[in-house]
């Protein structure tokens, strides 16, 4: 399981940051634009770029993949998934703050109409 770990997680950034998962202010794209201009179903590019490398540096799977090549692959994913959430806790704590603030404006906003269409009758 040792070695299977180390293979998983990075021991050394690159230069491009490729083998390490970048902190929330190293992303290119920020949370809230990725959510709000995505339409065709990659919200999280970073997250699929990322989760890709760190699985490609997993030793190829036997054809057809053998119990110990799927234990290898479930325990790095969990191990990124584990890195990816530590890394984006500020981000996603940001971005909940933001959709409730939305929330709130909306629900502000349809306040009023109702009452200024209360007021017109």
């Amino acid at each position: 399981m040792a070695a299977n770990a180390r293979a998983c997680r990075p021991a050394k950034p690159s230069l491009l940051g490729e083998l390490l998962l970048l902190p929330a202010s190293a992303l290119p794209c920020s949370l809230f634009r990725c959510y709000k201009t995505d339409t065709k179903g990659s919200i999280n590019l970073e997250f699929n770029a990322q989760l890709q490398n760190r699985l490609s540096q997993l030793p190829t799977p036997s054809d057809p993949p053998t119990p110990e090549d799927i234990q290898r692959k479930e325990e790095c994913m969990s191990t990124f998934y584990a890195d990816w959430q530590a890394a984006n806790r500020e981000k996603q704590a940001r971005w909940v703050r933001q959709w409730w603030g939305e929330l709130w404006a909306g629900l502000r906003m349809q306040g009023r109409v109702y009452v200024a269409r209360m007021m017109r009758r």
